[in-house]
């Protein structure tokens, strides 16, 4: 039985954490040995009712100053503390690193010896961090063909798109009943800056002028700078006399049932590296607008899906255009980014790494 170490070290639940989630549950069930080193209490607490061993990280942050270099330093020496100890029970086939950070960790800490799959989602990082983990690891996953063009260098590397259990996203979002009062676009996006909700309310301020249309914003802030860009975009729908039509719900655990029930789902991030909220909006029928370039034509291929200008008014006029339009995803479609072509395709990549 083939033993998989996954390290995650980001500090909250996203949506990185979500696919690697189905990807622990789907390999369990093929009989693979999993254990998981997580900074997030949710995301070691969902693992734990599937019966994976879990460790819980205290792993800082690292951001870019002098502090964020001391805690890289101190978390790999406590990781490699961890690791020793941990391998004197456990053995490990596979290390299998899921983001930058967790890349990085591992490739300071583990055996020039040990097999590295690094799992890359994230277009901001930077090219001197990611460098040296692509040239670690012995193989690396890309999310998407649009992360993949933006690689500082060559890699030994494959692109394997995020994979849903539609099924699942279907149950979850007849969980509960919503009914929207009007016509309602939703976006659903961490209070993260290049999410760019601004983009999405000024636009949304030309589109409701002429209909009865609402809008639901869906996320919250993950830190103190998040928290100040969410503060600025209250004051921006207020200035705007919006404060009727645009309702900011935070975090919600189960976001799909406000989803199901939304006219449009709209995404506007500047150059989302995939989009998995435009591909959930699409399991249930709700059509989508993007307007931030990225890996969205990789997904809105299909009837339903829309890619407009990324200019205010471009961006209102394709809003008003593209509500309530039919949704028809064909079965390429569905195989493209279902879980188990997703699980199929790592469990290829596991296998070329001879660990048997």
């Amino acid at each position: 039985m083939t033993k998989l170490l996954i390290i995650d070290l980001s500090p909250v639940m996203g949506g990185a954490q979500q696919s690697m989630l189905a990807l622990i549950q789907k390999l369990q069930e093929r009989n693979y040995d999993l254990f998981l080193f997580s900074s997030s209490d949710e995301f070691c607490k969902r693992a734990e009712n599937f019966g994976i061993a879990v460790y819980k990280s205290n792993a800082s942050m690292w951001t870019k100053s002098v502090k964020g270099l001391m805690e890289a330093g101190v978390d790999t020496i406590q990781f490699r503390k961890w690791l020793k100890d941990f391998r004197a029970t456990n053995h490990v086939d596979v290390f299998y690193a899921n983001g930058i950070h967790a890349g990085l960790l591992a490739s300071m800490s583990i055996d020039s010896s040990d097999k590295l799959i690094f799992h890359h989602r994230d277009l901001l990082c930077p090219q001197t961090l990611l460098k040296p983990v692509l040239k670690r690891a012995d193989h690396t996953i890309i999310i998407s063909k649009f992360l993949m063009e933006e690689l500082p260098v060559e890699a030994r590397c494959s692109q394997i798109y995020n994979g849903f259990d539609y099924d699942l996203i279907v149950e979850l979002a007849a969980m509960e009943t919503i009914y929207y009062d009007s016509v309602t676009v939703v976006l659903i996006a961490d209070m993260a800056e290049w999410k760019r909700h601004e983009l999405f309310i000024r636009a949304f301020a030309i589109a409701c002028q002429d209909s009865n249309m609402d809008a639901c914003i869906i996320g919250g802030p993950r830190n103190e700078q998040d928290a100040q860009y969410f503060e600025k975009l209250k004051i921006l729908v207020n200035e705007l006399k919006l404060e009727k039509a645009i309702h900011f719900t935070g975090h919600i655990e189960n976001p799909y049932p406000r989803l199901k029930a939304a006219s449009l789902l709209c995404s506007v991030a500047d150059n989302e590296p995939f989009g998995r909220t435009m591909i959930e909006a699409l399991v249930l029928d709700v059509p989508v607008l993007s307007a931030g370039g990225g890996a969205a034509e990789e997904i809105l291929d299909c009837d339903g899906g829309r890619i407009c200008k990324d200019d205010i008014n471009s961006l209102a006029m394709a809003m008003c255009e593209q509500i309530s339009q039919p949704v028809h995803l064909t079965k390429d479609w569905h195989k493209r980014f279902s879980i188990d072509h997703h699980v199929d395709q790592i469990i290829e990549q596991i296998q070329l790494l001879d660990v048997a």
